[in-house]
């Protein structure tokens, strides 16, 4: 059996997306496999019982938020493209589906676009979110969908952070303490300066990434940025 494309592979191809970075890049096959790619994402092959249930988009958007990484940017994009119609008959054939549900509400939430729903939406309140492979935040309940929104930001702005191996291991730890200790085996001005320098070296860190080399006063001012980041909340509800 040759390889097939699922999720989000499946749907770049259909729609012609070729712009976005996929990090988890999903085949149908004969038998599950599990790689790294050279470019750092994952390739991951699953057995034929994987196989969305309809090759359609909307099919494959539903594989896509069960087994690959969410990108809010590239789901945006697809649901420019996908028909309405398709989504809302999607959505009629199991009105109080997990999947449904989910994907109703990122439409809306994505494009502020609000589909011309002719039936209700019921079942318990679901987490738009898995809390065991993502960052979340607090929840909003939204009645529409029945759905409680854990994400992390708002449209304009809304970081994805998956929930790996290594994250995990950070957040056990207390860092907040670990800095405090830190601080009393060293001199205030000997923390300054590491601070400073760790400060300064993320600073090029970012501008590297777009090719930019900074002014020393771009530089100061990013820093600058740098030492609010945490004192205040990046957004308002």
């Amino acid at each position: 059996m040759a390889l097939q494309k699922a999720g989000s592979l499946w749907l770049a191809a259909h729609f012609e997306l070729s712009n976005y970075r996929i990090t988890h890049r999903s085949y149908i096959g004969t038998r599950d496999k599990i790689e790294l790619a050279p470019n750092s994402s994952i390739e991951q092959t699953y057995g034929p019982k994987y196989a969305p249930k309809k090759d359609t988009a909307t099919g494959h958007i539903e594989f896509m938020l069960k087994y690959d990484d969410l990108n809010l940017d590239f789901l945006a994009a697809v649901f420019r493209k996908l028909e309405e119609q398709e989504l809302l008959n999607y959505i009629y054939e199991s009105p109080s589906g997990r999947y449904s549900r989910r994907i109703g509400y990122l439409y809306e939430w994505l494009t502020t676009r609000k589909l011309n729903m002719i039936h209700g939406i019921s079942g318990n309140y679901i987490d738009l979110l898995d809390t065991e492979r993502y960052l979340t935040g607090k929840i909003i309940k939204n009645v529409r969908w029945r759905i409680n929104d854990n994400l992390l930001g708002v449209p304009a702005f809304c970081p994805i952070i998956r929930k790996t191996q290594a994250l995990k291991g950070l957040l056990t730890k207390d860092i907040r303490n670990e800095i405090e200790g830190l601080k009393s085996d060293y001199s205030p001005e000997t923390f300054l300066r590491a601070s400073q320098y760790l400060y300064r070296k993320e600073t090029r860190s970012s501008y590297e990434i777009e090719s930019e080399k900074p002014s020393p006063d771009r530089v100061d001012r990013f820093v600058s940025i740098l030492y609010q980041a945490g004192k205040q909340p990046f957004f308002s509800i």
